[in-house]
């Protein structure tokens, strides 16, 4: 089978050549006993979870000696899990009605697991794995299972259906990528495989029923590609491409220091989205102007209640100092619909069109209030703005802001300190929030475009949906309509524009976002150079043509003409473009 090629996920970038090695899951079976009695069972579960924190510290100050400490510190995730009240209290109310720890943990940890496959949000999915990798320790640990280990001597590839980031943390030094049949971008597995620099792909299905142990392979982080058994020519050709892509890596390091600027000295904000604490610190080493958008969903690993003010302050500030004196954009709570809710119980016939988002703030102003008075906390040294998710209405805004002044006078009324004057953004990503941007801007401080959202309710088509999602196409004329409008009117306010969904980040759209006047782009801190590296290569004027230009078509057809014929000839584009391996 020569030049199998499987396409999945780009995890981790980089591009090895490699022999492959296979990592088998372990298959756990709990034992068929009698409860030897409650106070045995608990104690029995107690020593379990004493003996997989030791084992998980181990594990982290071990990975300390591969990566940093902000990095390392990703494996804590791990500990929240072994202290999460669902998970233990769950257990232990079933060993008190005669359940044996076994029995009561894998019962517990499937009731959670079930609640978490029901959710649709890509990054509460991806903490699957923290789940499974504490409780697999735990039932090891349980059951008295040695943990097996997969050694190799010589440099390789794991392939494996999946990792768990303590997996990930353990690996030899001798494995230099990884391959997965599960997983994505946004797992912690993947967030510490780019930590510690190994090149991976993931969501490839059938990679271990396919490679054989020794298998030679090529495992492109890049285009999320993995060959099998590669022939001599695709083998010479892949050798191009990694020279090619270790000289492109040191010129983008050269951006590092460089401002983002055109040619002709009009400067482009460019931040990073933030959905986990540990991207700050790769924002940071890549200049990033700031947290254009902090995602607070993190927050939710799987406990059944929403952390308290005590709990968001300190992850709020913690991010808020880091990147100081940058500023954090700190939107609140995208909850509701198909998303992780204070009970888990929450469904709705229709929830991408249902209460999230301020909706559902607004109708748990309790747990809107704790949010917003966490940020507040958060803001005392003036870097921190408060962004309002799936805004539709200006009465939502007015409401939110009124809630937001209750807040203040309650930690003023605690003697509190926090920034007075702090910003309140609000995210166009409803068509209805485009067309109403004029009284948006001259009530809020700034607004910010979630292109993901808006291009999917403009065309009314689920991204995620691979019967239609043919037609979510970044492309689409309708939508830069409504992106145009939204910058104009917010500049006739005097108030400043960001896009902060995945638009932000598309080479063949910055020239366009760049030339309607946006101020800001917003981008995973991954792409962060990549994208300035195309602001560096456009004049304004040049932006500003192509804009025009694009703004002028009507039709998809012809918007892919128009950037087949100009945009992607811009030879920063077309670089970017051949490394990621293809257009959009």
């Amino acid at each position: 089978m020569r030049n199998k090629i499987i396409r999945g996920i780009p995890a981790s970038p980089g591009i090895i050549i490699t022999k492959a090695a296979l990592y088998e899951e372990e298959k756990f079976f709990v034992p068929i006993r009698e409860s030897k009695g409650k106070a045995y069972e608990i104690s029995k579960f107690e020593l379990a979870q004493q003996k997989t924190k030791e084992e998980i510290l181990v594990i982290q100050q071990d990975f300390l000696k591969k990566t940093d400490a902000s990095r390392a510190r990703i494996l804590e995730a791990q500990f929240l899990v072994l202290e999460d009240k669902t998970l233990i209290d769950g257990t232990i109310d079933l060993i008190k009605k005669g359940d044996t720890a076994e029995v009561a943990l894998e019962q517990t940890t499937s009731k959670i697991l079930s609640r978490l496959n029901k959710i649709e949000d890509e990054y509460l999915k991806a903490r699957i794995s923290d789940i499974k990798d504490v409780t697999d320790r735990l039932m090891r640990n349980l059951t008295y299972k040695p943990k097996k280990n997969t050694i190799m001597q010589t440099k390789h590839s794991i392939i494996a259906e999946e990792l768990t980031p303590s997996e990930i943390a353990s690996l030899s030094d001798n494995v230099i990528a990884i391959a997965t049949d599960l997983g994505g971008e946004n797992s912690h597995t993947a967030i510490m495989a780019r930590a510690i620099g190994i090149p991976a792909v993931m969501g490839l299905k059938d990679a271990t029923k396919l490679v054989n142990i020794n298998d030679t392979v090529i495992i492109d982080g890049n285009q999320g590609v993995l060959i099998i058994d590669p022939d001599e020519a695709t083998l010479r050709t892949y050798d191009k491409k990694i020279k090619r892509f270790q000289q492109y890596g040191k010129e983008l390091k050269n951006l590092i220091s460089l401002p983002a600027e055109t040619l002709d000295g009009n400067s482009i904000d460019i931040s990073c989205n933030i959905d986990v604490m540990e991207e700050v610190d790769l924002a940071i080493q890549n200049n990033s102007a700031g947290v254009g958008l902090l995602r607070t969903e993190f927050l939710y690993l799987t406990s059944k209640k929403i952390p308290n003010e005590n709990e968001q302050y300190k992850i709020y500030n913690y991010i808020a100092e880091k990147i100081y004196p940058n500023s954090v954009v700190i939107r609140t709570l995208d909850i509701g619909g198909d998303k992780l809710t204070a009970d888990l119980k929450f469904t709705e016939s229709n929830p991408f069109l249902g209460c999230r988002g301020i909706r559902y703030s607004l109708t748990n102003k309790k747990l809107f209030i704790a949010q917003i008075k966490a940020i507040l906390r958060a803001s005392k040294k003036g870097n921190v703005r408060i962004l309002l998710p799936m805004v539709s209405e200006v009465k939502e805004l007015i409401l939110a802001k009124f809630y937001i002044e209750i807040a203040k006078t309650e930690l003023k009324n605690e003697k509190i300190a926090y920034d007075s004057n702090i910003g309140v953004g609000v995210m166009i990503e409803v068509p209805a929030a485009a067309i109403i941007a004029r009284p948006l801007a001259q009530e809020a401080d700034f607004l910010s475009i979630g292109s993901n959202d808006l291009f999917q309710y403009t065309l009314a088509c689920d991204r995620t949906n691979p019967k239609v999602n043919c037609s979510y196409n970044p492309l689409q004329p309708a939508v830069f309509q409504l992106i145009k409008s939204t910058i104009e009117q917010a500049h006739k306010a005097r108030k400043w524009v960001s896009c902060c969904g995945e638009l932000a980040a598309e080479p063949i759209a910055i020239p366009i976002l760049i030339g309607m006047g946006i101020d800001v782009l917003s981008v995973a801190p991954i792409r962060l150079l990549e994208v300035k590296k195309i602001v560096r290569s456009l004049s304004m004027k040049e932006a500003k043509e192509i804009a025009t230009k694009a703004l002028e078509i009507e039709t998809i057809t012809e918007m892919e003409t128009f950037i087949n014929e100009v945009i992607i000839k811009i030879p920063a584009i077309k670089e970017i473009l051949k490394e990621r391996g293809g257009t959009a």
